[in-house]
């Protein structure tokens, strides 16, 4: 292989932003695989030479059938930074400087990434591959800390200000962000499943057997989970695939869409295939620096807690609220946990397949009547 090259941190920052070599996609981290298939591959593919991160070997791709949205995503952000970088074994420096500098902002990011480089780095030491001579991230503390367990539960007023002051039309949100922020705290979903949703998921839309079918590649350890709606959280995928506006005033009106593929399109493709990210939802409630184009200029774009006076929670707060809200109505404990889709992880589970879709539904039907009490008619 050959040497490593200059790990230093100002090295690592010359190759920030540079294209990667061809039109290859930047590859994402997979599974450790099995012992037949290295050995598979090992005849499959040809001598290994020594490869960057941000360049894979030719010809070997690592794109799942159903996709990593989360993983792709943190993988694409932090490959650049390290881009070229061939062997770097003796980078483990490097790596914990910019590890260190998401940290800054987001030490749960800054955890997340650093596992999944560790797993990536771990999968290329493996027999037949070699691309790496060893882990730098093995034995690295994590450079996000300790995570501090969230509690944050939004009020019954909160809850009120939240749902209505969305729909204001000096909200800094898009359409798109507005109903998929609702739809989390009607369904309990993940803020990612909300986001990447699709319209060929939905089925029975207006009716009391109205679902959300996930695919794997949505859900955590790829498995294929069913969501009952209840009527509210029909009424906003309906919404959301409806060209006109009714009465919500809003600050981006949308286009008719045909063939809308997603069901929360983002504004900067007019063909409705692509979704809103993730971190849009993000976005929208903390506001982002130099986010708001004022002629030649930027500034600063306001998020929505500060826009609405409300008290610092995160995007996945409101699924832990949604929760506690059904708990509080008298749903079942066993039932909410169905829903928030938290596995036993026991051998048990290996043979109940049994999918609780009538207790799951009994639970959002539960949850929506809370929500209507709680939101009323309209502001007041």
């Amino acid at each position: 292989m050959a040497d490593p090259p200059e790990c230093g941190k100002d090295a690592v920052r010359k190759g920030r932003g540079a294209d990667l070599p061809g039109d290859r996609e930047v590859a994402d981290p997979p599974d450790v695989d099995s012992e037949q298939e290295v050995l598979e591959e090992r005849h499959r593919l040809p001598a290994p030479a020594a490869v960057g991160l941000g360049q894979p070997a030719s010809g070997v791709h690592y794109r799942r059938r159903h996709g990593a949205a989360r993983r792709r995503r943190r993988w694409s952000t932090c490959s650049p930074r390290i881009a070229r970088r061939s062997a770097p074994s003796g980078c483990s420096g490097t790596i914990a400087d910019l590890l260190d500098e998401i940290a800054e902002e987001a030490p749960v990011s800054a955890n997340r990434t650093q596992s999944i480089l560790h797993k990536t780095f771990k999968w290329a030491m493996q027999p037949g591959r070699k691309y790496v001579p060893s882990n730098p991230l093995a034995g690295l503390e994590r450079r996000g800390g300790k995570e501090k367990k969230r509690d944050r539960v939004l009020s019954d007023d909160e809850i009120r200000t939240l749902w209505w002051g969305l729909e204001r039309p000096d909200a800094p949100v898009e359409r798109s962000v507005m109903l998929a922020t609702r739809f989390i705290l009607a369904t309990m979903v993940r803020p990612y499943q909300s986001a990447g949703a699709e319209t060929a998921e939905f089925s029975n839309l207006g009716t009391a057997n109205a679902l959300y079918e996930m695919p794997p590649g949505r859900v955590k350890k790829d498995r294929a989970v069913i969501v009952p709606l209840s009527d509210l959280a029909s009424s906003i995928v309906i919404e959301a695939t409806t060209p006109e506006r009714g009465r919500i005033g809003h600050n981006n009106p949308p286009e008719p869409i045909e063939d809308q593929v997603v069901l929360f399109p983002s504004k900067y493709d007019a063909t409705g295939k692509t979704p809103i990210a993730r971190s849009s939802i993000s976005q929208a409630l903390n506001g982002k620096k130099n986010g708001k184009k004022n002629g030649d200029k930027t500034e600063d774009r306001i998020g929505l807690r500060e826009f609405l006076g409300l008290k610092h929670f995160t995007a996945h707060d409101l699924r832990r609220t949604a929760a506690t809200l059904a708990r509080r109505a008298g749903a079942p404990r066993e039932d909410v946990k169905a829903m928030l889709d938290h596995v036993n992880g026991d051998v048990t589970e290996v043979y109940d397949k049994y999918d609780m879709l009538k207790e799951k539904r009994q639970v959002v039907t539960i949850l929506a009547q809370e929500l209507r009490q709680i939101i009323g008619d309209g502001p007041t």
